[in-house]
């Protein structure tokens, strides 16, 4: 083949590329880019939702770090995200060590342990209502016919109980999916360092700390560094559930920015100072997750 059939194929096979390309390149940027510099723009501006954007300068950012409502949410996020992940992935990791051995119905286990996974968090909330109910709710029925309480409790209704709620419910939605995970990664790892083990009289423990854990290593940093990111942008199940109450306990930063966009009375909405909420929520998990990675590599440096 000559140069000239060469770069002529070349040319060819560029713009063929790059027609298979400009489909999804053009939703990208009607779908997410232009409405990402539309938030960035009007969060300098002054603007409800109607009539022409005020410009305000660095106004919006400056009231929020004044904001203690907002950083009582942040606050708020954190302890969600914080107690969801460290109940939520030792919880996934030891079950999908358990289920990756031969036990009885282990697959029908798999599946009900991920189902809730697919089960939309807003469905999931309202059956959780019901549930958590103080007046004719299941659980609260089921613990006194038990006498395991002489009284109804307001799950949602008093400050401890409602985060503590969330979180547990947060926690059974979200474990199954990574329990998935930590099992391809358990296929990964081969056999033979489990019976070299089983040679040297380890135990289940030490197998587990020794061998599993260290060859999990790669897996199980992907499946916190997801979990951090869709921890803190948690909403649909708390906005169902709590919606913030009570008393702002269980208010978290999407709940929070969720008001300014889509406020009851449209004489509060403020979508300008929203968007600078959006914002700031989107640089707080970005340095966190900027955090974690950097912690992670130096661990990785170390060892």
């Amino acid at each position: 083949m000559n140069r000239t059939a060469s770069s002529k194929w070349r040319r060819t096979d560029n713009l063929s590329a790059y027609m298979m390309m400009t489909p999804g390149f053009v939703l990208y940027v009607v779908f997410v880019f232009l409405p990402m510099m539309w938030v960035l723009y009007i969060s300098f501006t002054s603007y409800d939702g109607a009539g022409t954007p005020r410009w305000v300068g660095i106004d919006n950012f400056a009231y929020a770090l004044k904001d203690r409502v907002w950083w009582n949410a942040v606050w708020n996020t954190f302890i969600f995200a914080l107690f969801k992940i460290l109940i939520e992935a030792p919880l996934a990791l030891i079950l999908a060590v358990i289920l990756n051995k031969k036990v009885f119905a282990a697959n029908w286990f798999r599946t009900i342990f991920f189902l809730p996974h697919l089960v939309s968090m807003a469905v999931m909330g309202v059956i959780f209502y019901f549930l958590l109910r103080p007046v004719d709710g299941v659980i609260n029925g089921v613990l006194q016919m038990l006498h395991v309480i002489g009284a109804p409790v307001d799950y949602l209704g008093s400050p401890f109980w409602s985060m503590t709620s969330l979180i547990l419910i947060g926690i059974w939605s979200g474990f199954g999916v990574n329990m998935i995970y930590f099992l391809i990664g358990l296929q990964t790892i081969p056999k033979e360092l489990y019976e070299c083990a089983d040679l040297e009289g380890a135990s289940e423990s030490r197998k587990l700390i020794s061998i599993t854990i260290p060859m999990l290593g790669p897996i199980f940093s992907i499946v916190v560094m997801m979990m951090i990111v869709y921890t803190l942008k948690t909403f649909d199940i708390v906005k169902v559930l709590t919606d913030g109450g009570p008393y702002g306990k269980t208010e978290i930063m999407f709940t929070y920015i969720y008001r300014y966009f889509f406020s009851d009375s449209t004489t509060s909405q403020q979508q300008g100072y929203g968007s600078a909420l959006s914002i700031m929520a989107t640089v707080i998990i970005g340095v966190i997750s900027i955090l974690y990675f950097r912690m992670q590599r130096k661990t990785q440096h170390q060892e």
